[in-house]
């Protein structure tokens, strides 16, 4: 039976994605480091479409694996 990989093998750092994509606010991200614990991301596009915004482009940010949710863009 082959063993299930960790997240951490996976090669994600340094791939772009859509951040919560089924969010009204749209965020894509750079994956900047993954851990054990979850993921650390940096902001590049924002999109708020009139509504209020918690996050600009160049913010660092921090995301536990259980509050993730994404696509890949690259």
């Amino acid at each position: 039976m082959e063993q299930m990989k960790s997240m951490l093998d996976l090669g994600y750092e340094g791939r772009n994605i859509k951040l919560w994509p089924s969010d009204t606010v749209e965020k894509w991200v750079k994956i900047e480091h993954v851990t054990q614990q979850g993921m650390v991301v940096q902001f590049t596009e924002v999109r708020a479409h009139g509504y209020q915004q918690h996050y600009k482009v160049d913010d660092i940010m921090f995301v536990p694996w259980d509050e993730l949710t994404f696509i890949f863009t690259d």
